[in-house]
């Protein structure tokens, strides 16, 4: 409606007392306008015929970008319409490692629930494709999911990607979708979207937690209590069922500098004493399990957060954990429950203090964010170890305040083993660069503000030419900047994610240094303050400032790894060491996060274009049309540095004899069309030859 209130206040300057209403200005410019987009009265039809053209080339319209309808079954009970972008797909779905999927509701009058899948980029999402799904009253259960399936086995079998990560809020159709097409990869839940549900969870006194299953917790941990469970399980129901009243600080025992109050070892049999007489064995006396004791007053006790600068996730949970913390609720709606969460009959029952809920938030946080590849205190711990000691202690902080019903909930809905590999970041070996769908929720943001704000819910056709016509072309005008090859040897913008990193370098490298004792590792990138694994960027003051500052040319070439360390760059060199240290480049690996093609070395620019020593002069003449120039003897004779990882491939080799592994063959790199026919690349590491560059992205 913007433009009508435009268009009017233009008209009543020339008219101020025109023959017409704006009423009748609006309708003449929707009659007009919708000939862009309404092909048929029936609005499905319509969207259908629009994919259909847009799925052709259009010769003479610039900015039209191409689309590709994907077939869907039909479902009884629902209506859905899909397409994939193969401009995006084309250019960058062979570096896609990480794969997002979200829904939005209100963008349409026909209420189809909007579906989006994003792929990460170099920190930013992108859209590969969409799906509009609407349901009726007599829908089959299970559809959406099936619907959902069949747009993921797609985009996994005809655009082959190789997807490492997965990630959704809590929508339980997308999470089985996923684990569905994708079983060999993480599955990430989204880490608000896991704190908003334990927060509404706990801020409801009556609602009973679910079947807590104790013989499967004590299976897997000996020092879980059969006796500790929820009221409703226990065989006393009517035994002392003590629960603190006011929050109890919780603490970290450290002795000699260990940390003390961890999960005890598992033992490999039941501790027992055998009595034998004679070498003859008279009686095997079962003993209780070693009991823990508190610490005496000369053990070292030291808070939880001991390092001062958490980082902007510390902040966020903070506010967030703090905002209507004690707010309480007698009960909640039914759809925010599973059919065992029933509503208690005792007035009395309280689910969880308004005290302890703070505290709680604050430990799912941590076990959450913790990772193999971020150092603690007492060193980096494995996935095993991780998993173990945040059971302990979450499970001894509930056994402490007396919070049994939480402790269920919190196993039943989070601990156990099925439900632990869905959140936490510990149970995969690389280190995803998502762990929120913010890239996802800004996608919606943009969509609603940028192209729907003059648009009150429109029909779906409408919906679907702005997806192809407005919201693809912006897309894919961003994706182009981030390109590597994007303005080659001319200064380049900061990409989204290198600005919040460069501000985030700024404000920790200020901050004061508390003079306490960390192992600050800046080849590994590790520091054991701790607070690393909750910064959004997995920075720390210790490690931005035990490293020299950095060029200006490292801002723009930062790039966040999955793998160990998390940045490697040329310019992060410790502060002290000495000079000369060779810089051994990265393997390459995609699935690792090495998926630009220029890592910065200038030198590979020298040399009066020594890419050209990749192909004889006979192809060399085929592909330029012209001859090329003699090499310099400065040319000829320069050689790669030792300390890099590379082939060597010689000139005369013809391009069929060059070996797919000796250099980076951008085509193959990236994602085929479906129609053509072109072997899979295997996600190997790449190399790129100091003499060799090129102006394409792999």
């Amino acid at each position: 409606m913007g433009i009508i209130f435009k268009l009017w206040d233009k008209i009543l300057k020339s008219d101020p007392t025109p023959s017409y209403s704006r009423k009748a200005v609006y309708h003449l410019w929707s009659d007009q306008t919708c000939k862009n987009w309404k092909r048929d009265p029936d609005e499905v039809k319509s969207a259908k015929i629009l994919l259909d053209e847009a799925s052709k080339p259009q010769l003479g319209q610039k900015g039209l970008y191409v689309v590709q309808p994907i077939p869907l079954h039909e479902e009884p009970g629902f209506t859905a319409i899909a397409f994939a972008l193969p401009e995006v797909l084309r250019q960058w779905g062979g570096r896609i490692r990480e794969v997002a999927l979200d829904s939005a509701w209100n963008t349409n009058g026909s209420r189809f629930e909007v579906y989006a899948l994003l792929g990460e980029i170099y920190g930013s999402g992108c859209p590969m494709g969409y799906i509009l799904i609407q349901t009726s009253e007599n829908k089959q259960t299970g559809g959406k999911e099936r619907y959902l399936t069949e747009l993921l086995s797609y985009f996994k079998t005809t655009w082959k990607i190789k997807a490492l990560v997965t990630l959704t809020d809590k929508d339980i159709s997308e999470i089985n979708a996923f684990l569905k097409v994708y079983p060999e990869a993480k599955y990430q839940l989204c880490f608000w979207h896991c704190l908003h549900a334990i927060k509404s969870q706990l801020s409801i006194l009556q609602r009973k937690p679910k079947y807590y299953d104790v013989k499967e917790a004590m299976k897997e941990f000996d020092w879980i209590e059969e006796t500790f469970v929820p009221i409703a399980q226990s065989k006393e129901p009517n035994s002392n069922t003590y629960v603190a009243a006011k929050a109890i600080p919780h603490l970290k025992i450290r002795l000699g500098g260990v940390l003390q109050n961890t999960a005890p070892e598992q033992p490999p049999v039941s501790p027992h004493l055998t009595i034998r007489l004679n070498g003859v064995v008279q009686s095997v006396i079962p003993l209780s399990k070693p009991q823990r004791t508190m610490p005496e007053d000369n053990e070292d006790i030291i808070n939880d957060n001991d390092s001062t600068d958490g980082g902007d996730l510390s902040g966020k949970v903070e506010r967030f954990i703090s905002k209507d913390i004690e707010t309480d609720a007698e009960d909640g709606p039914d759809w925010m429950f599973d059919e065992e969460e029933v509503k208690s009959n005792d007035p009395n029952y309280v689910f969880c203090p308004a005290p302890h809920r703070k505290q709680v938030l604050h430990l799912f946080t941590k076990h959450f964010c913790q990772h193999p590849l971020f150092a603690e205190r007492d060193g980096k711990w494995t996935a095993e170890q991780i998993r173990r000691n945040a059971v302990y202690e979450m499970y001894s902080f509930c056994h402490t305040r007396g919070l049994r019903e939480v402790w269920g909930y919190l196993w039943a809905c989070w601990y156990s083993p099925k439900m632990w590999k869905l959140w936490a970041r510990s149970t995969s070996p690389i280190l995803p660069r998502l762990r929120t769908t913010m890239s996802v929720e800004n996608f919606w943001r943009q969509l609603k503000h940028d192209y729907l704000h003059h648009v009150a819910r429109p029909r779906l056709d409408h919906l679907v030419w702005i997806l192809i016509n407005k919201v693809t072309p912006a897309y894919i005008a961003r994706a182009e900047i981030m390109n590597d090859s994007y303005r080659l040897g001319q200064p380049k913008q900061l990409t989204t994610y290198q600005k919040y990193f460069k501000s985030s370098w700024k404000k920790l490298s200020e901050l004061t240094l508390s003079g306490k004792e960390y192992h600050t590792n800046v080849d590994d990138w590790t520091c054991t303050c701790g607070q690393q694994k909750y910064n959004c960027h997995h920075l720390c003051k210790h490690l931005v400032q035990a490293v020299n500052p950095p060029e200006k040319r490292f801002w723009c070439e930062v790039v966040r790894r999955r793998a160990s360390p998390i940045y490697q760059h040329p310019a992060l060199t410790a502060k002290g060491s000495p000079n000369g240290i060779a810089y051994v480049e990265p393997d390459g690996s995609i699935s690792d996060g090495d998926d630009h093609i220029w890592s910065g070395d200038y030198n590979i620019l020298k040399g009066g274009g020594g890419w050209r020593k990749t192909f004889n002069n006979s192809e060399m003449d085929k592909v330029l049309g012209k001859r090329q120039r003699e090499p310099t003897e400065t040319a000829m004779n320069s050689q790669p540095p030792p300390n890099l990882r590379t082939r060597d491939i010689p000139s005369e080799t013809s391009v069929d004899q060059i070996d797919s592994g000796a250099i980076i063959d951008l085509t193959m790199s990236s994602s085929p069309a479906p129609e053509q026919n072109i072997m899979d690349v295997e996600d190997e590491p790449f190399y790129v030859s100091s003499n060799t560059v090129s102006g394409s992205h792999q």
